[in-house]
């Protein structure tokens, strides 16, 4: 009898890692939904510039936001990966099982179990896999799959794109 797959592998949660763990689970927008609030609150801040009676603090309010709004879609990455980092787990070990049961991570501060069945998902990206759960997604690179390992990821995932 064949022995039962296990794979273990261990990787950093480095800023490479999780940039590119950004880059491959973002969805991509136009640059106009990327920009629609900030938009909007420009226009309505610009708006409330030519309503007579109204305080300057109001338009003034909603452009500064708009400008704030613009600088979160254009350093969204930036900032991403720089809260990942600072975060607990940010420049931390966390190692990875692939066995039977499921897909296990764990670090010094996290421990994470999913199993086959509450995997609804596996999408193929150029450089990793995102596993859809119910309420998120888990990407791992390839980087740190072996060959074996995504194959039996694949073969033991429901739907796969």
């Amino acid at each position: 009898m064949a022995d039962p797959f296990q794979y273990h592998t261990t990787f950093t949660l480095d800023k490479a890692y999780l940039t590119e763990c950004y880059e491959q689970t973002m969805v991509q927008k136009t640059l106009l939904q990327a920009y629609k609030k900030s938009i909007a609150f420009c226009l309505l801040g610009l708006g409330l510039f030519s309503v007579p009676n109204v305080s300057a603090y109001w338009p003034s309010f909603l452009i500064a936001l708009a400008v704030i709004e613009a600088l979160s879609v254009r350093f969204g990455k930036a900032w991403w990966v720089t809260r990942q980092l600072l975060g607990k787990s940010g420049n931390n070990q966390i190692n990875l099982v692939v066995d039977q049961q499921g897909l296990v991570l764990t670090s010094p501060f996290i421990e994470q179990n999913f199993t086959w069945q509450s995997i609804k998902q596996l999408e193929h990206t150029k450089l990793g896999l995102i596993v859809h759960l119910e309420q998120q997604r888990q990407y791992l690179s390839k980087q740190v799959l072996s060959a074996e390992a995504i194959a039996f990821i694949e073969s033991n995932t429901k739907n796969t794109m």
